[in-house]
Parts: C-alpha cells; sequence; structure tokens
C-alpha cells in the first residue's frame, strides 16, 4: 500500500523536467542566451539554432519607434528585449495580443514572452518607446520557437535612436559559423549540442522504461 501512495509522486519527480522546460505560458529566463544554452537544449534546425531567415527591422514611428519581427513561418513562443549600449535592459513595449510582460530587471515593459503556446502569425509589429531618449544605438535581442526543440536565435538587430535604422544585424543569415567555432558559447558549439541532443535522448528514454517499470510493479501488488 505504501508502494502504491508513494507511485504517483515518484512518476511527478521523474516526469518534472518535462514539465518545467516546456514553457507554454512564457519564457522561463529573461536572457536570449541562457535561454538558447539551457532552457531548450541543442535546437533541432539545421545550423544550431541560427537566424534561418528571422530577422528584426526597426523604424521611427513618430514618438515611438516599429520593431518588426519577420520569418519564414510563425511560431509559437518568443522572448525580446533591447539593451543599451552598457548592456543594460530599457525601454517600453506596448504589449499585444497574443504576448505578455516578462518580469525582468530594469523597470517598465521592457521585455515580452509568449502568453501561450498558439502560432503566432509573421510578420509581427511591436510598438517599443526609448523613453525619451533620441541619441546612441541600442541592440534588440530576440530568440523565436516553434515548438520545444525547433528554435532560432535571432542575429543581435542593433538600430539608431536618432534615425529608428538598424545599422547591424538586418541579414537574418545564420549563426552557424560562429557556433560551430565558438566551444564556450553554450548554445552553438556543435559538439554541445550534440552532446545535449543525446543526453535529452537517453534521459527520456529512462524516464518512459522507469514509469513502465513501476506500473508493472504496482499491478502485480
Amino acid at each position: 500500500m505504501l508502494f502504491k501512495n508513494i507511485l504517483p509522486i515518484l512518476a511527478t519527480f521523474l516526469a518534472s523536467p518535462f514539465l518545467v522546460t516546456a514553457f507554454p505560458n512564457g519564457a522561463g529566463t529573461c536572457d536570449v542566451n541562457a535561454m538558447a544554452a539551457g532552457a531548450h537544449g541543442a535546437s533541432a534546425q539545421p545550423n544550431n539554432g541560427g537566424a534561418d531567415g528571422y530577422t528584426i527591422t526597426t523604424a521611427m514611428n513618430g514618438a515611438s519607434y516599429d520593431i518588426t519581427l519577420n520569418g519564414p513561418k510563425p511560431i509559437k513562443g518568443l522572448l525580446i528585449y533591447v539593451v543599451n549600449a552598457k548592456g543594460d535592459r530599457i525601454g517600453d513595449f506596448k504589449i499585444p495580443t497574443g504576448l505578455q510582460q516578462k518580469q525582468c530587471n530594469g523597470t517598465g515593459v521592457n521585455t515580452l514572452t509568449h502568453k501561450d503556446s498558439t502560432l503566432k502569425t509573421l510578420p509581427m509589429k511591436l510598438s517599443y518607446s526609448s523613453g525619451g531618449v533620441k541619441t546612441g544605438q541600442w541592440k534588440v535581442m530576440s530568440l523565436v520557437v516553434q515548438d520545444f526543440k525547433d528554435w532560432n536565435k535571432l542575429d543581435d538587430t542593433t538600430f539608431d535612436l536618432a534615425t529608428g535604422k538598424v545599422v547591424s544585424g538586418t541579414s537574418g543569415t545564420s549563426d552557424a559559423s560562429s557556433n560551430s567555432s565558438s566551444s564556450g558559447s553554450g548554445y552553438g558549439a556543435s559538439g554541445a549540442s550534440h552532446q545535449a541532443d543525446i543526453s535529452f535522448t537517453v534521459y527520456a528514454y529512462s524516464t518512459i522504461v522507469a514509469l513502465v517499470f513501476l506500473m508493472q510493479t504496482m499491478n502485480r501488488l
């Protein structure tokens, strides 16, 4: 009887990594690099999660800016924010339908993420305010998710506050070259990505086997 009582607890413990890493209701971290490195593991995309045609463009719109995300197919998840030259998260987004504020460092609605896992069509235009700052160059950081194992970290996109125009990061080219050569990047090294895939597969298989064994044992009692 005791075994039957603790079985649900054991099953929940074994399955918990799948529950806490799917993040259907918003990104699990405030940092796109940390999200790429740990939260989702290695991407199933052929270039280890490079931009793959997803791009960020910017334009002035009166006293604010339009930050537009575009790409080859709809997305389910998103993490996006702007940093200044010091790397501080800054500014204020208007929250559109399907997205929500991610509570991170700084003030205002400086970070957006998905509210649920429904498909979100592109292009997606986001209204952004710099808080009255009109000079300098700031950087848009972003990552999109199609599903748990299919994600893309976009090229960091620097734009000029005076003109609203992008000055770097517009090509949307793959991060594969830097990913494969930078062993310390955490999310891009091909060896690390391959190892993450193997680890995830082994863990998933072990969890399934353990759950089946526990269920069979319970049925015998």
